[in-house]
């Protein structure tokens, strides 16, 4: 184990790589590490650079924290890694599992290109799929207090900086959400209106809480209705919430003639301030059978 932490140590990541602000979003106003998390990565608190736009779904969450890592704090930086020490840590990680390298798992490691991207990945789809702590205390047992990412290894789009202990961070603003999203579905209304005049004579239900569907719930939302001849499309209108927090407006076609027989529709989200309807259009122009 003394050799190994001497050797991987090597790969620690310069300040210039990780200072600064990061960024965590959660469901809850407090830092953890998420027991039941989806993927098969260390256990850990995932935090993308304050400047990076993330690529799925994070920023709906209700909870967003900026946070700092002390600057002694020891980060393992995956782009450093070499090719041994790559071999070195898998076969570290691997012996908290039982296991060792298989003959074509060494033979890749030691000639593929993406070697640090195959390394970290034999590892994740190891018995650590499930065990996803058992790899957090493997790299903590190293001296490791954070791993950093920008090879794609982690998360195929996205820079990650994966911290081992909520003891390291240190929080500088948490922001929760707030509001009704009123204002957010009248903004959004309107402007599938302006996207949808030229199909049609329009009807709009202005926004108002209505009874959910299948709850007893209220539900903020408006409905739009394009009529031309016989052909008409009407749009639903909902807001997201999340632990009473607005997250974001779902649009989806509620009725058709003709019909289209799949569902339709498109999105708004809060954080990103983007409009999601490029499919909504391509189905209008499949109903009323227009361009332009």
């Amino acid at each position: 184990m003394r050799n190994i932490l001497i050797k991987v140590l090597k790969a620690i990541a310069t300040l210039e790589d990780w200072s600064g602000r990061w960024v965590h979003y959660s469901e809850v106003p407090y830092l953890k590490v998420n027991p039941d998390q989806f993927h098969g990565d260390p256990a850990g608190i995932y935090l993308f650079p304050e400047e990076f736009k993330t690529k799925g779904r994070w920023e709906n969450f209700p909870y967003k924290f900026v946070v700092e890592l002390p600057k002694d704090a020891n980060v393992l930086d995956l782009a450093r890694v070499s090719r041994d020490e790559m071999i070195e840590l898998v076969e570290h990680c691997f012996g908290y599992i039982g296991r060792t390298l298989d003959a074509e798992e060494r033979d890749h490691l030691e000639k593929a290109q993406d070697y640090q991207d195959y390394g970290w990945g034999i590892i994740r789809n190891s018995k650590f799929m499930t065990r996803q702590a058992k790899w957090n205390k493997a790299l903590r047992d190293l001296g490791y207090d954070a791993v950093f990412d920008d090879t794609g290894a982690v998360h195929s789009s996205e820079v990650q900086l994966i911290v081992l202990h909520p003891r390291k961070l240190k929080i500088v603003d948490m922001v929760r959400k707030s509001g009704s999203g009123f204002k957010e579905l009248t903004d959004t209304t309107n402007h599938l209106v302006g996207l949808l005049t030229k199909y049609g004579e329009i009807t709009v239900k202005e926004p108002k809480k209505r009874k959910g569907n299948w709850t007893r719930d209220l539900v903020l939302s408006s409905e739009v209705t394009v009529e031309n001849d016989d052909k008409y499309a009407t749009y639903k209108l909902t807001v997201q919430m999340d632990k009473k927090v607005p997250m974001g407006i779902q649009v989806s076609l509620a009725y058709s003639e003709p019909r289209l027989g799949y569902g339709s529709g498109g999105d708004y989200s809060f954080n990103k301030k983007e409009y999601n309807f490029d499919r909504l259009l391509t189905d209008a122009d499949k109903i009323f059978k227009t361009k332009g």
